[in-house]
């Protein structure tokens, strides 16, 4: 049996740190199994097959090894070992696999969706030219964040400080504004 936990400890080790290193230089993410939405199981859930990753799966065998190993040199029962190694092989599988779906779920894009801007008010930061003559910037909260954007205006020149009023996108990252009425920014 030593041999055998030796083989399993080495082999699959060998397998998760070449992964971790090939993951820390860019170059692979993680080999999922593909578990699908079959029969309900959910892959970025907490159910089974969510947890069912290489990663997952390659420590275990290594943990596995590495415990059986440990176990059959301090015990002389070959069963009280490989019961060690299960034990620890499978508390590895179920603890790596809950940390890798847990990270996937803390994913976010981060991207602000600028659509959510038209109809929002905002303030000049740069000077907005008149006639659509050149472009100056507004600032808005958005999302949580506060954005930047280059503005162009129908009217007369909108000066630092002014309320606007986003009515449209001209092109990526240029809005068109308009003023508010005065009665408009005394009443928010």
């Amino acid at each position: 049996m030593e041999s055998f936990y030796t083989w399993c400890a080495t082999i699959a080790g060998v397998l998760f740190l070449g992964q971790f290193v090939l993951s820390l230089l860019g170059a692979v993410d993680d080999f999922d199994f593909d578990t699908g939405d079959a029969d309900g199981f959910d892959h970025g859930g907490t159910t089974f097959a969510g947890y069912f990753s290489f990663r997952a799966v390659t420590a275990a065998v290594t943990v596995f090894g590495l415990a059986g190993l440990g176990a059959s040199r301090e015990l002389a029962d070959p069963n009280r070992s490989l019961l060690i190694a299960l034990a620890a092989g499978a508390g590895v599988f179920v603890g790596v696999g809950y940390l890798l779906s847990a990270m996937t779920r803390l994913n976010a894009s981060g991207n602000v969706d600028a659509n959510a801007a038209v109809g929002r008010s905002a303030n000049v930061y740069l000077t907005v030219p008149s006639e659509k003559s050149g472009q100056g910037k507004v600032t808005l909260e958005l999302q949580g964040r506060t954005v930047e954007f280059r503005a162009v205006t129908d009217g007369e020149a909108l000066p630092t400080g002014a309320a606007v009023t986003i009515t449209s996108f001209q092109s990526p990252g240029v809005v068109e504004v308009e003023p508010v009425p005065h009665n408009a920014s005394e009443t928010a």
